[in-house]
This record gives structure tokens, sequence and C-alpha cells, in this order.
């Protein structure tokens, strides 16, 4: 892959594992409803959710920082990619 098109997925990926992280704490606009959030489940609960939805998208992440942009990226990160 070239390195702007693996800069631009890293970057993108960034703001995927962001927003999952986020999205269930601060108040985004239309994207979160933070009082329907607090009302289901308890802070706890909400941690561990938030974690785990998050968790696959960030070791996903970090991998492709790990490998960098500008290096071949190994067929299974590609796969998980796709």
């Amino acid at each position: 892959m070239a390195f702007a098109v693996q800069s631009s997925l890293l970057a993108l990926q960034g703001v995927q594992v962001a927003f999952l992280l986020l999205h269930d704490w601060v108040p985004l606009g239309r994207l979160s409803n933070l009082a329907a959030v607090r009302a289901s489940d308890a802070t706890g609960k909400l941690l561990v959710v938030t974690l785990l939805s998050a968790l696959p998208s960030a070791l996903l992440f970090g991998v492709c920082c790990w490998f960098g942009p500008g290096t071949r990226w190994p067929g299974w990160v590609q796969s998980w990619l796709w």
C-alpha cells in the first residue's frame, strides 16, 4: 500500500477508536444520548461495555501502528482490515 493510503487508514482508524471510546461518555450532539445511556446502565457496567466494544478496533489500530505506514503490512493484517 502507498504511504498516503496507509497514513489515511491509520488516521481513520484512530477516529473510529476514539469515537468508540467516547460516544457513551462525552456529549457528541446527535451522535450520543448520554441520558439514555446513564438510565440504562450503571457506571461500572458502562465502563466494561465500552472497553469490550472498543477492544477489537483498538487492537487492530495498535497492530497497524506497530507496523507503521510505509511498510508492507502482513496478509493477516490486510485481511483483518477488509
